[in-house]
């Protein structure tokens, strides 16, 4: 859960100064804080925090046996062997029913790719 800090007098990043040294008091008992720590944040010239410019999710789900090569990005999704659409839109289902979670392995050869997780092996075209 995301949580809002609201700092008045904020100085920027300093990991260089033990945490107990960073806040500093001034005239009127005002306080100002540098932080400690920073993740997926820039600092910039003005002292403000923005979000860091990145990447975003374009699938969500606990997929393994990612491989990519020839053109394609393919993987398992649960029981699912999936293939990325080049667009990143989605992802098309290329065989269903494979049970167990068993990592599976890839081989391109000419237009060719090869899978196999020991149980279940087939083969998809390349474009």
């Amino acid at each position: 859960m995301a949580i809002d800090l609201v700092l008045d007098d904020f100085l920027g990043l300093n990991n260089v100064l033990p945490p107990e040294m960073l806040t500093l008091k001034v005239a009127f008992a005002k306080k100002q804080q540098y932080l400690v720590e920073a993740k997926n944040v820039d600092i910039t010239n003005s002292f403000e925090a923005r979000r860091r410019a990145g990447y975003s999710a374009i699938y969500r789900a606990p997929v393994h046996s990612m491989w990519s090569g020839s053109g394609m990005c393919l993987f398992r999704d649960g029981q699912t062997l999936k293939r990325l659409r080049d667009d990143l839109s989605a992802a098309d289902v290329l065989r269903i029913g494979i049970i167990g979670d068993r990592a599976m392995a890839y081989l391109a050869l000419n237009d060719l790719v090869y899978y196999s997780d020991g149980t279940y092996s087939g083969i998809i075209e390349g474009e």
